[in-house]
């Protein structure tokens, strides 16, 4: 009896110790971060993201500009989301691939929004994840603009790379508390397992 005990509880460390290495194997997003400096009403700034497949299937990603949970000091969310296009806004990635997807920003010749700074998200998302947890990671674009135009394109930069496994400043993960969650309740059926042996036991 003593050694089934120990094989369970064995098993259900093993299980805990496996879950987040399970989560590690995801996807991430370069960059995960872009400064867009410069934006004037008639002026266009383009992005180039990569999404990397970890998993060992194929697996398609949702693309899609949002408004963020959170901005940068000094910046507000953009109220402009039309403003931005992404091509494709879907892609399927082969196992351990990668692929490409251009975000651009245009701001109309007769916008009213010139000398403000504005953030928003771009989010990238497992469109059918074989499990009940859906991973999203976001993209900060942080958009200054100006009111002149002139011959000078905005100024890109970006910084960083995202991905499940890392928890960076870049990295927006949306469901971080459904991992959290599975490994508690792998302890909790652990527990209450042990505890029902060890009271069979007894009797």
């Amino acid at each position: 009896m003593r050694k089934r005990t120990i094989l369970i509880v064995l098993g259900l460390v093993a299980g805990v110790l496996l879950t987040p290495a399970t989560a590690q194997a995801g996807f991430g997003i370069e960059p995960g971060k872009v400064y867009i400096d410069g934006l004037y009403p008639g002026a266009e700034a383009d992005v180039q993201f990569t999404i990397y497949n970890h998993y060992d299937y194929e697996t398609a990603f949702k693309v899609r500009a949002r408004e963020p949970d959170y901005t940068k000091a000094d910046y507000e969310p953009l109220p402009y989301l039309d403003w931005i296009t992404i091509t494709p806004d879907e892609v399927a990635i082969s196992s351990r691939g990668q692929s490409e997807v251009l975000v651009v920003i245009i701001m109309p010749e007769d916008a009213d929004y010139s000398g403000r700074k504005s953030e928003v998200w771009i989010s990238f998302m497992e469109r059918e994840p074989p499990g009940m947890t859906r991973i999203e990671l976001c993209s900060r674009l942080l958009i200054s603009t100006r009111t002149e135009a002139t011959n000078e394109t905005p100024a890109v930069s970006d910084n960083g790379s995202v991905s499940i496994t890392v928890e960076t400043e870049e990295a927006e993960s949306v469901f971080p508390w459904a991992i959290f969650g599975s490994v508690i309740g792998v302890l909790v059926v652990g527990a209450a397992v042990f505890f029902l042996v060890k009271r069979r036991q007894h009797v």
